[in-house]
């Protein structure tokens, strides 16, 4: 009966206190200022030659600043097409060696390479936020 107790009592007590963060936390919320007015995003479609490597820059409008961006390739191929026999001879084999804001903000760099024997299509992308 007393660790039943002891055990209530412990339950009670945590609740008390997680709930006074949770009302800090709401309020803290509640005070903070607007976020960004508009977020946008912009493309570049663009393609990769079979084994090169290159840098794409994705830039946002005049007056917004990037805050996040990356890249996505066209072609999408399975493992099982490989297993199945179904694979295209030829495919592309894209990393990203580098991925990071350009260096004044405005836009978001990629560094692609392709060790496949054949080129492909891709997107780069910024995500832009202006006051």
């Amino acid at each position: 009966m007393k660790s039943r107790t002891l055990l209530l009592s412990l339950l009670v007590g945590v609740f008390v206190a997680l709930g006074g963060t949770a009302y800090a936390g709401v309020k803290a919320l509640k005070a903070a200022p607007p976020g960004p007015a508009n977020i946008s995003m912009r493309v570049v479609d663009t393609e990769i030659g079979s084994m090169t490597d290159r840098e794409y820059v994705a830039s946002c409008p005049a007056g917004a600043r990037a805050i996040g961006g990356g890249w996505s390739t066209h072609t999408h191929i399975r493992l099982s097409q490989f297993v199945e026999g179904t694979a295209p001879e030829s495919v592309p084999v894209i990393y990203s060696l580098d991925d990071h804001p350009t260096e004044d903000g405005t836009g978001w760099n990629v560094f692609l390479t392709n060790v496949g024997d054949a080129g492909d299509r891709i997107a780069v992308y910024v995500v832009c936020a202006s006051a």
